[in-house]
């Protein structure tokens, strides 16, 4: 029996690194089944089949903002057509079959208007920003999420950031990451995005990255953050990596642009660290695996002859990234700069916009990123749902292109070539990746996600679909898929007085089996 339990201990463990998982929290539960709910989350996932549904009414969508991370979606009811916002609603993505009740909380009055916020659950923190003095200020609030009162372990209850050490001042955001929080600002000037980012330790109310013109900023790990350089003065866009321990940039990784684009930001996501504190119980089970970890990047720019717009959507995996700065680094006294040949073709992918499109600001999580499909050759899936999945062990393990009557996968693995729109500028890819299309067009808003679930925005209600399974013996129903149905399955979403639960039922149609490539 010992050797039965070990092996299944041992096969639990590759199984999960095969996915780009890791074991966080047993619940009590035996290797046998982590293995048996591992492997049925892994075909939900390859399929973009989730396992349940079930709809959270909102009033207005386009009046609200949100966050999601550590199994949480919250988000902020815009007050009274104003500017701001000032109710808080946090609802655990667990579906009702899998966990009888479901954390939640709320807060009808904050105290103030907030215009945007933040959390992190481990800590029982929420962080929101107001805008105080004519606009002169703005004020991060640092609160608990359990009684809404100041934080015990914050050094002062709030910060305050003042206009005139911050030339880009008409919007801020906030991303939250362990002990850190980031300030993100930015303006428009026509078609084009201006920017600046802070970061500061909300326990110690100290500053770890002064206020610095660059255009969006990403959580890399726990003490480094990746800056996107896209300014005016003659300097070419680049990737910086900053060190908060070491408060300095270790390395300038130049992008292949030659001037400054209109728009450059990243796709990204809130840190889940899913610890004790954490309210969130079966999402905490598996974690990602930072090792595949990716990070999605957006750029618009204008054609060669300046009469349109183009765009790239490019994926950066983070670890090999922060393999090469540190072997740069290290051959190097104080900050360096790498040119593109030396860093980029190994770690990203370029992604033409004929064929995919941006979906939401949180549509990456781990390996994954959601996009849309789009003018796919022979493939039945134009403007469907399409998922990119760069975790290199499964394509490594001998993971094959496959068809089905409702989705298509390909494995791209050989190096391929990208042009900049018009230039001469040819850009070699060879990041491996899996993309699954779904057939069947979308009907949300935008749609985000965390590491067990996606959710949909629409106008009066976010539909949510989870690849979460149930440790009872159930049989959770086939050919749910997100792409193709939603007349079938979704009903009219007028809003309710509480979120309703239920599984997928099958979906009707006939659909032609095809093919596609790149």
């Amino acid at each position: 029996m010992q050797i039965v339990d070990s092996s299944a201990e041992i096969r639990l463990h590759i199984e999960l690194a095969v996915d780009g998982l890791l074991l966080n929290n047993r619940g009590g539960l035996p290797a046998n089944k982590l293995l048996e709910l591992a492997q049925t989350m892994r075909k939900a996932w390859e399929e973009i089949d989730p396992l349940w549904t079930w709809t959270l009414p909102c009033d207005n969508t386009r009046r609200t903002t949100y966050e999601i991370s550590d199994g949480i979606l919250a988000y902020m009811v815009e007050k009274d057509n104003s500017e701001g916002f000032q109710r808080i609603i946090y609802h655990e993505l667990v579906p009702s079959q899998v966990k009888k009740e479901r954390w939640e909380q709320e807060w009808k009055d904050i105290g103030f208007v907030a215009t945007d916020f933040s959390y992190n659950l481990h800590d029982d923190v929420q962080i929101f920003m107001e805008l105080r003095d004519n606009g002169n200020v703005r004020r991060m609030h640092f609160l608990t999420i359990s009684t809404n009162q100041p934080h015990p372990r914050a050094y002062k209850p709030y910060f305050d950031v003042c206009k005139d050490v911050c030339p880009v001042w008409e919007e801020c955001k906030t991303i939250a990451y362990d002990n850190y929080i980031a300030m993100l600002f930015l303006e428009w000037r026509g078609l084009n995005r201006s920017g600046g980012a802070m970061v500061i330790d909300w326990r110690t109310a100290s500053v770890v990255l002064p206020y610095t013109r660059v255009t969006d900023l990403a959580f890399a790990s726990k003490d480094t953050v990746i800056l996107m350089y896209n300014e005016e003065g003659g300097i070419r866009p680049a990737l910086g990596l900053y060190s908060l321990a070491e408060s300095r940039l270790l390395c300038r990784c130049v992008l292949p642009f030659l001037t400054r684009v209109m728009i450059a930001l990243f796709l990204t996501n809130a840190a889940s660290k899913f610890g004790e504190n954490c309210p969130a119980t079966h999402a905490k089970r598996f974690i990602a695996d930072p090792g595949v970890r990716i990070l999605g990047m957006i750029f618009h720019r204008t054609s060669f002859d300046g009469s349109i717009i183009e765009r790239d959507l490019v994926v950066l995996s983070v670890q090999p990234f922060l393999r090469i700065c540190a072997r740069h680094s290290s051959q190097h006294l104080g900050e360096t700069t790498i040119e593109w040949d030396d860093w980029g073709p190994t770690v990203t992918r370029w992604l033409p916009s004929t064929n995919f499109n941006y979906i939401g600001f949180r549509s990456t999580f781990g390996s994954r990123m959601l996009v849309v499909m789009t003018d796919l050759e022979h493939s039945g899936v134009a403007n469907s749902l399409g998922m990119l999945d760069f975790n290199p062990r499964p394509i490594l393990k001998g993971y094959k292109d496959k068809v089905s009557q409702h989705w298509v996968t390909k494995v791209l693995t050989e190096p391929s070539e990208y042009r900049l729109g018009q230039s001469e500028k040819v850009i070699e890819n060879r990041l491996p990746v899996r993309v699954t299309a779904l057939r069947g067009t979308i009907p949300f808003r935008g749609l985000f996600m965390d590491g067990t679930t996606i959710v949909g925005s629409m106008l009066d209600s976010y539909r949510i679909f989870s690849f979460l399974p149930s440790i009872e013996d159930v049989d959770h129903p086939h050919q749910r898929h997100l792409g193709g149905y939603y007349e079938s399955i979704v009903p009219d979403l007028e809003p309710e007085s509480e979120a309703t639960s239920e599984a997928f039922p099958s979906p009707s149609g006939d659909y032609e089996e095809g093919s596609w490539s790149e």
